[in-house]
């Protein structure tokens, strides 16, 4: 059990995210402030209250380290190389598609050249 314990210190010791240990922290805390709460001598409805008051500023806490963390997480450098990546990679996509819907390129048609005599030709014929 001991070699387990050493092996599982020295892994959050090389590990950079710094997690665990704070959630298992602030876990510690919260059993031990349960407990404490439990066992001091005070009537039933009072401990009742305090746990409950004490549960909801600890829910209030972690909703707020979660809100700060995602809000960290979502705003960093790199989710923003990404995002810039994805919306380029989506126009290149949007490009070749076009491209390719086109043709190839020697029969390629401008869509900016409109053909005006056939239109006029073609309604001389049928009223002619």
């Amino acid at each position: 059990m001991i070699m387990k314990y050493k092996k599982l210190l020295s892994t959050l010791q090389g590990s950079k995210d710094h997690t665990l240990p704070a959630v298992a922290l602030v876990a510690g805390l919260a059993i031990g402030a349960a407990l404490g709460i439990l066992f001091a001598p005070k009537k039933g409805k009072d401990t009742r209250d305090t746990i409950t008051d004490a549960t909801a500023e600890f829910t209030d806490l972690v909703m707020k380290k979660f809100k700060e963390a995602k809000d960290k997480i979502l705003n960093s450098e790199k989710i923003t190389e990404i995002k810039e990546q994805a919306v380029e990679s989506a126009w290149e996509k949007a490009r070749d598609v076009a491209d390719h819907l086109k043709g190839p390129e020697d029969q390629a048609i401008d869509p900016t050249i409109i053909n005006v005599s056939s239109a006029g030709t073609s309604a001389w014929k049928e009223n002619g």
